[in-house]
């Protein structure tokens, strides 16, 4: 068995997260929500009765004003992770609203089981508003890497 954590920030269109999970979910796995504070409140109790009905379904009590820009993403995440900590599973997937997976949880077991316990990040530009430029950033600094390997590409 290999468990997954998947954390989605989640706002609107609660028929496509339900229809989602649904594609998506497997009993192994933990999945939580983070709902924008912005979000509606039919869509808040819609995402609250979907947690009721999974005992691996969650959603952060504590809220943020999500946007399109990234703010508050990250804390969002942090409040998901706090109830998922409780809970084993091998990676965590960061989803945003609209993300979905087009790979099968098979698939995604054979991926992360090929990255033996590394990490796949997206590398953008630095916006400069948010990060100290004059941190040492080189990956001995952040030691980010198990055992000293190296990022790979499938």
């Amino acid at each position: 068995m290999f468990p997954i954590a998947f954390i989605k920030n989640v706002y609107t269109d609660y028929y496509i997260m339900e229809q989602e999970l649904a594609t998506t979910y497997a009993p192994q796995n933990f999945y939580c929500f983070s709902i924008d504070s912005k979000a509606s409140d039919i869509f808040r109790k819609q995402i609250h009765a979907l947690s009721s009905c999974f005992p691996n379904v969650f959603y952060a009590k504590r809220e943020f004003p999500l946007d399109s820009a990234g703010h508050y993403n990250s804390y969002a995440q942090f409040e998901c992770l706090k109830i998922l900590i409780k809970y084993h599973w091998k990676y965590v997937i960061l989803l945003l609203s609209h993300d979905i997976a087009i790979k099968t949880n098979a698939e995604i077991v054979q991926i992360l089981t090929w990255f033996d316990g590394t990490n796949d990040m997206m590398i953008i530009p630095v916006n400069p508003e948010r990060v100290n430029l004059n941190y040492t950033w080189t990956f001995e600094e952040l030691r980010i890497f198990k055992n000293g390997k190296h990022i790979f590409f499938l």
